[in-house]
């Protein structure tokens, strides 16, 4: 029982590793992502079968539609980010009422956030067109929204922590995240299971 408890734990932590070194073209980062969940829910399931093998397979199934779903959700990152300059620019130059952007870009940015963590699992777990996977990942989070913000909250703790306090666990963070994510999110996407199968 002990050696096959450390043995997932081995697994989690290659499946990391496997999806750093898959990013690193960051064009990668959406097939890469929904390839470690996919093999996560597949953990979850007792389905894992072989690892590199099955990462591999879901990565190259999976890669045009996560590929196209990360160009959009990259850009609105991108934009997101260019406007943070922009509104701190006018914030720290007019000052007054612009200061009522920075709770708007927060929500904005909370919403792009929720939308990228559902939709790699959504894509491992369901079959369905580009358009109806960011819609139904979307509608997903804003419908469970308690599972989203503890998620979204504990990713920032670990990021957090990792920045502020202890940046060589940058190696175990995406086994923690992970973890975390799959944990939290299996529990409301297999409540879907039904509608889509």
């Amino acid at each position: 029982m002990v050696l096959e408890f450390l043995s997932r734990i081995w697994f989690r932590f290659y499946l990391g590793i496997l999806w750093a070194v898959c990013c690193i073209p960051i064009v990668t980062f959406g097939a890469a992502t929904t390839a470690y969940c996919g093999m996560l829910l597949r953990m979850k399931r007792g389905e894992e079968g072989y690892y590199t093998k099955g990462f591999f397979e879901i990565l190259k199934r999976e890669w045009k539609q996560s590929t196209k779903v990360w160009g959009a959700l990259g850009f609105l990152i991108m934009i997101l980010y260019m406007d943070s300059k922009f509104i701190s620019a006018l914030v720290n130059e007019y000052g007054g009422w612009y200061e009522g952007l920075i709770p708007v870009y927060y929500f904005l940015l909370i919403l792009v956030f929720s939308e990228l963590i559902y939709v790699f699992p959504y894509i491992a777990m369901f079959e369905n067109s580009t358009k109806n996977v960011l819609k139904n990942s979307f509608l997903i989070a804003t419908r469970h929204w308690g599972i989203t913000v503890t998620t979204l909250l504990l990713d920032g703790i670990l990021f957090w922590v990792m920045i502020r306090y202890i940046p060589g666990i940058v190696v175990i963070v995406p086994m923690i995240l992970g973890w975390v994510n799959i944990s939290m999110l299996h529990l409301v996407l297999r409540k879907y299971i039904v509608q889509n199968s």
